[in-house]
């Protein structure tokens, strides 16, 4: 059959018309947004516009959020046998800290009146050194900034209360750095304390001490002189005894060791009579004393995954010892053991 050819015919009569010579004629498919593409693209336009307000109300997080887009810090915490290393990338290293963007002058009323401050992933040199702009600060959070001492310029803080020091590079606690504060709160959590050269110095005012995972072997027994101390948190290390002088502790309401190595409790320990949670999951303990039935305000304690609760002897003259309070409606207790 004859193929019939004309102008509107021709095989390749469509490569030789141009489509912007007659756009009326040109169909092109018109793609519509659903209803909830519509409102997806609203809200993230809507979070977009509240944080660029967000930023530009906040110059303390409008510098960090620059600081950390222009340089990327890989930070390697592999403590045995590599102390403190660090690795930087996207620094030219022809360039001076002069050269680097300094912190906004924080004066503004709104900083001023502030009271919890979080100035974590921040360069230690990039600290300002007068931080009377937080004048009225009661929470500062200073996390995952490699100091290795605490940071001075805090001193000048006279509400501060509670002080965050997670992932930091601090071993040593000395009486000169902690001059001057009164603190209520201290996190020390996740700092090479293992790698201390002198006896640990804490605030006396301090009523609750964070150590998780700072692998400690040995209990700091300069807590023990912390006589307004309500919790103590040394989850996460290698002790393996708590000294006798625990019992000074008469304000403790609260003692959490989980994950140690603690294979015995000290008789002592029954004389903080305020304590009213004791955490103990995770250990080496085979027994524990009688003692702790005469706890009166005990109402949490947790013995999980420790050899006592595979031994059902010493179990059974555990829970014994706890019958009263086990019977007691208007006190109970939580007795956790897993047998």
């Amino acid at each position: 059959m004859a193929v019939p050819v004309g102008p509107d015919t021709s095989p390749i009569s469509f490569l030789q018309k141009d489509p912007l010579e007659s756009p009326q004629e040109q169909k092109l498919p018109v793609f519509k947004r659903s209803d909830s593409e519509e409102r997806i693209s609203a809200t993230v336009h809507e979070k977009t516009l509240g944080l660029k307000v967000y930023y530009e109300k906040n110059p303390i997080e409008k510098w960090r959020l620059r600081q950390q887009l222009s340089k990327k810090a890989i930070f390697h915490q592999s403590y045995p046998g590599k102390k403190f290393e660090k690795w930087r990338s996207g620094i030219s290293k022809d360039k001076s800290e002069a050269d680097e963007e300094q912190p906004p002058q924080w004066t503004s009323g709104s900083i001023t009146e502030t009271t919890e401050v979080d100035l974590s992933n921040i360069n230690p040199a990039s600290l300002p050194s007068d931080l009377s702009s937080f004048q009225k600060a009661t929470i500062v959070r200073l996390d995952r900034s490699w100091f290795t001492v605490i940071p001075q310029q805090l001193k000048s803080l006279r509400y501060l209360e509670e002080l965050s020091l997670q992932r930091n590079a601090i071993f040593d606690v000395t009486s000169e750095q902690i001059k001057g504060l009164h603190l209520k709160k201290l996190d020390l959590s996740e700092n090479p304390l293992w790698y201390h050269t002198a006896p640990f110095a804490f605030p006396s005012t301090l009523e609750i001490l964070i150590l998780v995972n700072t692998r400690l072997s040995e209990f700091p027994r300069t807590i023990v002189d912390l006589r307004q101390l309500r919790e103590l948190n040394v989850n996460q290390n290698n002790l393996s005894t708590l000294p006798k002088e625990i019992g000074r502790l008469q304000c403790l309401v609260v003692l959490s060791a989980e994950e140690n190595e603690l294979s015995s409790l000290p008789d002592e320990l029954w004389s903080c009579k305020k304590l009213r949670e004791l955490y103990l999951r995770e250990n080496q303990l085979t027994t524990v004393s009688q003692g702790v039935g005469e706890l009166p305000d005990l109402h949490i304690l947790d013995l999980r995954e420790n050899p006592l609760c595979r031994n059902q002897l010493e179990s059974a003259q555990l829970r014994q010892a706890l019958q009263p309070k086990l019977t007691d409606k208007e006190h109970p207790l939580d007795l956790v053991l897993i047998l």
